[in-house]
């Protein structure tokens, strides 16, 4: 029996996107409207469908190229025949309540509709969504299936029709008036359509009133229904739609840029470039310029491969240029100063004073532990300080995710903030990121790449520049724990000048452990990152 992972994974092959529903039809995601644009990461799809209890749905529209005719007639008084005698699709579907959907291939210039006629028949296209098997929902006690009745194989896909095929249905929608809303459409419904419904009405009356005014008028139309939808149901509902609302008022208003104005933002850039400070490897530097302001760095690598150690490095060599650091240790905790000492003063661990860790003279600011315990804490925190940062180090970033239910999209959102924050505050932030866990059948000496970072697409999507640190395994450990002081820093995206990496030399492996960390030769540049593991190839 197949998982719903598999089947989610199944519909991404035949290029639909799909996104998990809770049993009462709402999205089971945060954000949905990425996913008209983009299809879910395998993680992604781990993360939602794993569990096994939430529903499928597949986006309607351009990505997925399907229109759906959603044919709920049976609820209002029989069948709709005159509407749906044309219909003869090659993919359909059975709903939960017994009613079926059509699904047709995509054209342009049709959009949702709810009530066609007055027949219960909705339209489904760009923008929207519907429930697919082998989705079941529980109502009063009753299971309610999803089925296939002539499923979504290439073959199948092939034969559909379009929607121009049913010129009943064209006709009806025709008629619907484009400038008036009838209310009345969305009162009478079901209880497994309320919160569909809401959210529809609730977009379609956000085109034409108020904000303020629309909550309190669905809020009294979701109290009429039978059962009434609760007022937290209300709101979440309402929040999905204005966000759905201000992102599609964002697409409408998008044109096409002057050279001129892309310039001027280059010059500014340039500008930013000759005033990073250095990372303090020279090899380094020439790849990714320095720390460029308003710009966000990720820095990667596999547990116990020196990503603290390594940043620690970096925030001492920043703090040399007399530039100021602030390194947010939300991991190590106290120990952090150890590190920084370390790096500084090139000593051992163990030979460090209390003199040794203060330095007075210091260019690092930090935070520890739970100082700053999410990124709303880090933007007022940062809006209050009057200090200006040139590098502000988090370290790691997968504290601020408060949502394990939603990682990925709560991260995604995050970075984009953080993003947002580097060109607020015109300063360069370096994250620490984690890799995903590898399956155990993976080798010992596996090289891993940016796709290996848990939430990778949005990394490689905000991040202008993405960095992994390797380490050399210790080949007489048995367990393959150990490693040598032998390691390397590649760049797998940049903004700079191009990818590649340089070899370094880790001191935290001998006896006289401490922290520096050495470039081997900076006029070496490692540019082929797959030949430091045959493994992968």
């Amino acid at each position: 029996m197949s998982s719903l992972y598999d089947w989610a994974k199944g519909y991404l092959k035949i290029g639909w996107s799909v996104f998990p529903v809770n049993n009462d039809k709402t999205p089971a995601t945060p954000e949905v409207i990425p996913y008209r644009s983009k299809y879910a990461a395998d993680e992604e799809l781990h993360q939602w469908f794993d569990a096994g209890n939430k529903g499928i749905a597949v986006i309607t529209g351009k990505l997925s190229k399907i229109t759906v005719i959603d044919d709920d007639s049976a609820r209002k008084s029989g069948l709709a025949p005159d509407l749906l005698k044309n219909i003869k699709s090659s993919v359909m579907s059975k709903t939960g309540t017994g009613g079926k959907h059509y699904f047709l291939k995509y054209e342009e210039g049709f959009g949702n509709k709810v009530n066609i006629a007055g027949k219960n028949i909705d339209l489904r296209s760009e923008g929207g969504y519907v429930i697919i098997p082998p989705t079941t929902r529980n109502v009063e006690g009753k299971v309610l299936t999803y089925e296939w009745l002539s499923p979504p194989t290439f073959g199948n896909l092939s034969k559909m029709p379009s929607l121009s095929c049913t010129p009943e249905i064209v006709g009806a929608i025709k008629k619907i008036s484009t400038t008036t809303l009838n209310i009345n459409d969305y009162l009478f419904v079901g209880e497994g359509q309320r919160n569909d419904g809401l959210f529809r009405l609730t977009r379609s009356l956000l085109n034409r009133i108020p904000k303020e005014n629309v909550y309190d008028m669905v809020k009294n139309i979701a109290r009429n229904y039978h059962p009434p939808l609760p007022d937290s149901d209300v709101e979440t509902i309402f929040k999905q739609a204005v966000r759905y609302y201000e992102e599609q008022k964002k697409l409408r208003s998008k044109s096409p840029r002057k050279i001129k104005e892309i310039v001027v933002e280059r010059m500014k850039e340039r500008e930013f470039e000759k005033i990073a400070p250095s990372t303090g490897y020279a090899g380094l530097d020439k790849l990714i310029v320095g720390f460029i302001p308003c710009n966000l760095y990720c820095l990667t690598g596999d547990t116990n491969s020196g990503k603290t150690v390594l940043c620690c490095n970096f925030a001492v060599n920043v703090a040399r240029q007399k530039k100021k650091v602030l390194y947010i240790a939300l991991e190590t905790g106290n120990k952090i100063v150890e590190v920084l000492a370390s790096v500084r003063l090139k000593k051992a661990y163990r030979e460090l004073t209390e003199e040794d860790l203060e330095d007075k003279d210091s260019y690092i600011d930090l935070f520890v532990d739970r100082d700053i315990e999410s990124i709303e804490d880090l933007e007022k925190t940062l809006n209050s300080l009057e200090e200006h940062y040139d590098l502000i180090i988090i370290d790691h970033i997968g504290y601020f995710v408060s949502d394990k239910a939603n990682f990925l999209q709560e991260q995604a959102n995050i970075l984009k903030r953080l993003r947002y924050l580097t060109k607020e505050r015109k300063t360069a932030i370096l994250i620490v990121a984690h890799l995903r866990k590898r399956a155990k059948e993976q080798k010992k000496d596996y090289v891993p790449t940016s796709d290996d970072i848990a939430g990778s697409a949005s990394f490689k999507q905000d991040s202008t520049d993405v960095m992994i640190v390797l380490r050399e395994k210790d080949e007489f450990d048995p367990h393959h724990l150990k490693v040598t002081e032998k390691g390397w820093l590649y760049i797998t995206k940049t903004k700079g000048n191009s990818v590649g990496g340089i070899e370094l030399t880790f001191n935290d492996v001998t006896f006289e452990k401490y922290a520096l960390i050495t470039e081997v030769n900076e006029n070496e540049i490692v540019k082929n990152w797959n030949s430091l593991a045959p493994a992968n190839n």
